[in-house]
């Protein structure tokens, strides 16, 4: 498999490329082709853009911080609910300007919300709040002299969720959707930064992204938002 890639990373470089140009490069059927490529994908040596579109993954990988981690290690422990962080829970890394209050997105199965907010409490330092409104967000920043919160809502939707953990892309939309509801404060322009720093590892699935926007009722104003990007950062083929 080392030979594979490295023949592909000689062939394509950063560029992307497609099943059939593997068949050539490697002179193999689209059978073992596919398979090659989900052993490259599995081992984080590439990613898939879009359906049948590749390229070579960064080496760089989106963890939680350390705070996160602990949390999400004890939830999975403690509490057998489904629920995946998500949001700046997962791209605070890629935050260009650290914000005053940093708001860590917790989405839960509907009906325990209020169960993992009695498990946080008891073991976290972080202020916990259960699905508030921005004006209730605002009066408490007013208020309370506290730098990070979690958010937590609730939200029936966890199929590419990783042990309590969103994708990317997953992550990048409900950040989307919080923001630009106002449903937290958070300056809108920096959205288009935070993707531009995701863009340039390599690592989001575009069919996933715009599956997931569709989920969540975004397709179109992220389709829109992309066009915007597509001069700064390249936007794969098919993607709009």
């Amino acid at each position: 498999m080392k030979d594979h890639y490295l023949r592909i990373k000689n062939e394509f470089g950063d560029k992307e490329f497609k099943v059939t140009d593997m068949c050539k490069l490697l002179k193999v059927k689209e059978r073992a082709a596919y398979y090659i490529l989900n052993e490259l994908e599995e081992g984080s040596k590439i990613v898939k853009m879009m359906r049948g579109v590749y390229k070579l993954s960064s080496p760089k990988r989106l963890r939680p911080s350390k705070e996160i981690n602990e949390i999400r290690n004890h939830l999975l422990k403690r509490i057998t609910r489904r629920f995946r962080f998500t949001g700046l829970s997962i791209l605070e890394m890629f935050v260009h300007h650290v914000p005053f209050v940093l708001f860590y997105h917790l989405y839960v199965e509907p009906g325990s919300a209020e169960d993992f907010k009695k498990e946080l409490e008891d073991t976290s330092k972080m202020v916990v709040l259960v699905d508030p409104k921005s004006e209730h967000l605002r009066n408490l920043l007013a208020h309370v002299n506290a730098k990070k919160i979690i958010i937590i809502r609730e939200l029936s939707y966890f199929y590419a969720a990783d042990n309590g953990l969103s994708s990317p892309e997953e992550a990048f939309i409900d950040l989307y959707f919080e923001v630009t509801r106002e449903r937290i404060p958070f300056m809108e322009m920096d959205l288009a930064e935070i993707f531009k720093s995701l863009a340039a590892i390599n690592i989001l699935n575009y069919s996933k992204l715009l599956w997931y926007a569709k989920e969540r009722k975004l397709k179109d104003e992220i389709e829109t938002f992309l066009r915007r990007l597509a001069s700064d950062v390249h936007i794969p083929a098919g993607a709009l």
